[in-house]
């Protein structure tokens, strides 16, 4: 049944017509269902884009949406029967929905837009400075009952945004956006204010690092007469009056300290302390240099030497691969620098120190081989420096350790002499400077030890004499320096190994005896001194083999026993190098030889730990010596087996 619309009144009439002429569409066509789907089509449509469009254009099409539906559901009523009536109230009632949406954005853009500037006017607020520009565009998603994400993120994101003239919020489930502009705003001022102190406390920073550097290097520079008094020291070789005037100078600017300058003093002062075995302050002082420059070249090479003379291989391993990377870098940086080529060439040779020490000849010889290369083309380059010459004579030297300790005796000679040629050179040059007159003597000495292996037991005897001559003349030159102490111990014992393949057992025991009672005078004077006590437990064992053999058995075991324990001592605190390792189980072997018949268990304990030694070795080093003495530590060990099952 048709009923007269509810709108029908006067004050509308005239804009009735057009939605007659739709009712008379409805009627005469009938389709109220396909109006009525199309209307909702057009709605659903609409509020898709509205949730996908911005801001703008998504209100028009809620606004021309609300409208249509509106106009639709007004139009459908009284056309309709009532059977489809019902469809149309839907429609009605659906029609305020995006109405409503459209209200809210409007009521949203104006409280954000006409309050604020009404604020600043009029109120309690009037009179107050205008509030800063708008912020950049912010998006901030919330969700399960709080802020998901941190807001000092999104504040930290809105520096890069590109629009900078709009401030828009989109809130999702739960906070008002005051709440978020405020928290928002708050973390903006903060983070502002951190970076304006963080900027201050850096220049600050930057400002006082360069007074205390200004002030301290003027205090170094004005100090002319302390500059001159370490000149003349440094020049006169004073090295007690140098140490003291440097360790004056280093604690009277320690106050206001420059990196480099008091990393130069401490070197110094280590390097002082390193050449007069003072080995506690040579700690000290290239401690200071590493506090103050951990990978400092000099430092970390001096602190390697003096492990490695102490015997603690694996930690001077460490000290020499920092030096090895600060020389590599450096190297790469300025290739063409003739010190940094040869810092990096020392280096090498310290490296091949450690692969010897080891027993790793192989790689040993690749690292002598690459430091002889770098110094022999400064040589080329500059043939008048004298520092250049012995740095190739030193890599010469250790490149004939290895030969020599391969079996290339002939090859070792040939290094050794060119040595030998090169510091005579050199010792002409400058008679004074005992370094050069040490690398000679060291020269005869290498040169003896190769003649004694070729069977020149005449030449050998002569090099090993020329050699001790002249370490005690350097030892009554300079009394306080071990290392030349330690070369008058080595030399005696050498000359003992001659006399004993010459049979003269009576001189062999008397260089023995000589070279054991320098020793206790090196170790009596530093307990620390690994090498001389390396040089100590084998003087007691030759002394100890020779007194057996002279039939003053049991005072030749408990020499043979009082090279033992050192042995052993020097072993278990260092297992890194391979020659205490050999000394050890040679000695072992040996005395559980000298012991069999006494004490046949001790005996055959004794060797089987040598035994066990050598074995270790065979597989880590390339040292010819350790099969060789495995081979006889075997060989007899099957002959007391043996013997014992004859019995």
């Amino acid at each position: 049944m048709e009923g007269k619309s509810p709108l029908d009144s006067r004050w509308i009439a005239s804009l009735w017509k057009p939605l007659d002429a739709l009712q008379h569409l409805f009627k005469k066509h009938r389709f109220p269902a396909f109006g009525l789907t199309l209307v909702a089509a057009i709605l659903i449509v609409a509020i898709l884009i509205t949730n996908s469009s911005d801001a703008g254009d998504s209100d028009v099409l809620l606004l021309v949406s609300a409208m249509l539906t509106a106009i639709v559901g007004l139009c459908a009523y009284p056309a309709v029967n009532e059977k489809h009536r019902g469809a149309a109230v839907l429609l009605l009632c659906f029609a305020p929905a995006p109405t409503l949406v459209f209200g809210k954005r409007l009521a949203f853009a104006y409280s954000k837009l006409v309050p604020t500037r009404q604020r600043e006017m009029v109120g309690p607020g009037a009179g107050r400075a205008p509030r800063p520009s708008p912020r950049p565009a912010l998006a901030v998603e919330t969700g399960g009952g709080g802020l998901a994400g941190d807001l000092r993120q999104v504040a930290d994101v809105s520096e890069y945004h590109e629009d900078r003239s709009e401030t828009s919020v989109t809130i999702h489930h739960g906070f008002s956006e005051e709440i978020v502009e405020k928290h928002i705003r708050e973390n903006e001022r903060l983070r502002i204010q951190l970076a304006g102190r963080n900027a201050e406390n850096k220049r600050l920073q930057s400002e006082l690092a360069s007074a205390l550097n200004r002030g301290a290097e003027e205090a170094l520079l004005g100090d002319a007469a302390a500059q001159e008094a370490i000149a003349e020291a440094r020049e006169s070789g004073d090295l007690t009056k140098l140490k003291a005037l440097l360790a004056a100078e280093y604690e009277r600017h320690e106050a206001a300290p420059v990196v480099q300058t008091l990393a130069q003093r401490a070197l110094e002062l280590g390097v002082i302390a390193y050449l007069r075995a003072e080995w506690d302050d040579a700690w000290h002082w290239l401690g200071r240099v590493l506090s103050l420059s951990p990978k400092h070249y000099g430092a970390n090479c001096l602190l390697g030497e003096l492990e490695l003379e102490r015997g603690t291989v694996d930690q001077a391993d460490v000290y020499f691969k920092n030096a090895l990377d600060t020389a590599i870098n450096a190297f790469e940086a300025t290739p063409d620098d003739a010190k940094t080529r040869r810092d990096l060439a020392i280096v090498w040779d310290c490296v091949g120190d450690v692969r010897f020490a080891r027993g790793t000849y192989a790689f040993a010889l690749t690292a002598y081989e690459s430091a002889l290369e770098l110094s022999t083309d400064l040589v080329s380059e500059d043939s008048e420096n004298t520092q250049f010459r012995r740095d190739v004579e030193i890599h010469l030297n250790r490149i004939g350790n290895v030969r020599f300790a391969r079996r290339d005796i002939e090859g070792a000679l040939v290094a050794y002499e060119q040595c030998r040629r090169i510091a005579e050179r050199l010792v002409a040059l400058d008679p004074n400077d005992t370094n050069l007159q040490r690398d000679l003597s060291a020269s005869w000495h290498k040169i003896g030890n190769c003649r004694f292996r070729q069977g020149d037991l005449e030449g050998a005897l002569a090099a090993y004499e020329g050699n001790l001559e002249m370490a005690q003349e350097l030892q009554a030159n300079d009394v306080g320096r071990l290392v030349l102490q330690s070369d008058t111990c080595v030399s005696w014992m050498y000359i003992g190994d001659v006399k004993l393949t010459q049979r003269d057992w009576r001189s062999a025991l008397a260089c023995y005896e000589r070279s054991v009672e320098i020793g206790k005078q090196i170790v009596a004077q530093d307990a620390g001194h690994k090498l001389s006590q390396s040089n100590l437990a084998l003087a007691w064992f030759k002394v100890g083999m020779m007194r057996v053999v002279a039939q003053d058995r049991w005072r030749g075991i408990a020499a043979i026993e009082r090279g033992l324990s050192i042995a052993e001592r020097l072993s278990s605190r260092d297992q890194g190098c391979a020659r205490w390792k050999t000394v050890l189980a040679r000695i072992q072997f040996n005395l559980g030889r000298v012991i069999e018949d006494e004490e046949p268990n001790a005996s055959h304990s004794y060797c089987a730990t040598a035994r066990q030694i050598l074995e270790d070795l065979a597989c880590n080093t390339d040292d010819p010596d350790v099969p060789e003495l495995l081979t006889e530590v075997g060989d007899w060990a099957e002959t007391v087996d043996k013997t014992d099952g004859e019995q």
